[in-house]
């Protein structure tokens, strides 16, 4: 990201901007920022806007795949790959379908040869950033909104990639507004693993129309917070399928997606909006920097109960967990409890898991859920012959 700032001398209907924030190459306009009117944030939205189609190639053409009982024509583009500096290039072919491009071509050996088509296992990627978008426009109309309306028009033409708007103007009005195309699958498809893309029982039947997005105009609760957490509760789905089924049908699937952070990060946002009736920049200034692992405090009783036959073990857990659970780079009990949960992590997941386990934000919520639970199947290991328990893992994953 770049800090920069547009302003023209006077501002004029040929020269319309005055305005600062940030930005990226190669965006014309700033992405967030402010101008003299308006301002607005935003943080990732985490909408599942790709799908994976297994394709069947023409064993007598490798520029035809089957579609609805036919062999339908790609077409095919060539790419040239650069290595950084070097002058060496490779140059690949790009095969494409209307489902998107073929992902699993050119595939590249131990001494940098380009395997080139993969008939066998040819997969095309559907992306909506694929497609031809307007996010330029959006973003010069964003640039010179001057209230709410003209703010979510310049939105209606954001199309990917998705994201979550916040807003505020100089009339003290806050919202919230999340744009792009996020698309309507058929019944039974959830975007979870690739799909049959033979025939057209998995296509998208379309996209959700930008009214039907959340968004939110000064909420009573006088704050909007968001930090990529789940947007809306799950019976928003079925008020979906109410009012568009007669577009896509009441059994379409409607759900935006279903990676979403779990949310502590959010908590810990609400909790100290809350946490006085008004804020200036010291406080959203403490709020940008709070540390606090939410995680950490809510399995710690779980931490405090357990008994160690060492009693140095007992001291060192008691040491660690009298604790404000910021996670500051100075802190040793944050160092330590790091090191606990990696070792808690692999202890509780690996046997089972293997090298697909690491200890991130969604094993911590399972770990929070499993910790209610002690003696839930996965605290054993299944790799002896005894039957561990939740206490059996913590003692063995902080000694």
């Amino acid at each position: 990201w770049y800090e920069v700032g547009l302003h023209c001398q006077p501002v004029t209907v040929e020269c319309p901007f005055n305005v600062v924030g940030l930005t990226f190459s190669p965006a014309p306009t700033v992405v967030l920022g402010h101008n003299d009117n308006i301002g607005w944030g935003v943080t990732n939205v985490g909408w599942d806007t790709q799908d994976l189609y297994m394709l069947e190639i023409n064993p007598d053409d490798p520029l035809q795949y089957r579609w609805n009982g036919e062999w339908r024509d790609m077409t095919v583009r060539e790419e040239e790959i650069r290595f950084g500096d070097s002058e060496e290039t490779v140059t690949i072919q790009v095969r494409e379908t209307h489902l998107g491009p073929i992902i699993t071509d050119n595939d590249v050996d131990d001494d940098g040869n380009v395997s080139g088509f993969n008939n066998d296992e040819a997969m095309a990627l559907h992306w909506t950033s694929y497609e031809t978008g307007t996010i330029v426009s959006s973003l010069f109309a964003l640039n010179q909104a001057s209230n709410w309306d003209e703010f979510r028009d310049a939105l209606r033409m954001w199309d990917a990639p998705s994201q979550n708007f916040v807003y505020a103007d100089v009339e003290g009005n806050i919202g919230y507004q999340t744009p792009g195309r996020i698309p309507v699958r058929a019944a039974g498809h959830t975007g979870m693993l690739p799909v049959d893309g033979t025939t057209d029982e998995n296509e998208w039947l379309g996209y959700l129309p930008f009214d039907y997005l959340p968004s939110v105009l000064n909420p009573d609760r006088n704050y909007i917070a968001t930090a990529n957490q789940a947007l809306v509760p799950m019976d928003y789905y079925d008020q979906l399928a109410q009012e568009l089924g007669d577009q896509f049908g009441e059994d379409a699937n409607y759900v935006f997606g279903y990676r979403w952070a779990q949310g502590y990060r959010a908590e810990r946002i609400v909790e100290m909006l809350q946490a006085s009736d008004s804020h200036d920049f010291d406080t959203y200034q403490a709020i940008h920097g709070d540390n606090k692992l939410i995680f950490a405090e809510e399995i710690a009783p779980y931490v405090a109960d357990v008994t160690f036959e060492d009693d140095t073990l007992t001291e060192a857990r008691d040491w660690m967990l009298n604790w404000d659970y910021q996670m500051h780079m100075n802190s040793p009990q944050a160092a330590l409890f790091a090191q606990f949960y990696v070792a808690l992590a692999d202890d509780l997941y690996n046997d089972q898991l293997g090298d697909v386990a690491n200890a991130n934000n969604r094993q911590m919520w399972a770990t929070t859920l499993l910790m209610a639970d002690p003696e839930n199947v996965w605290w054993d290991d299944i790799n002896t012959p005894e039957t561990e328990t939740r206490d059996d893992i913590i003692q063995r994953a902080f000694g």
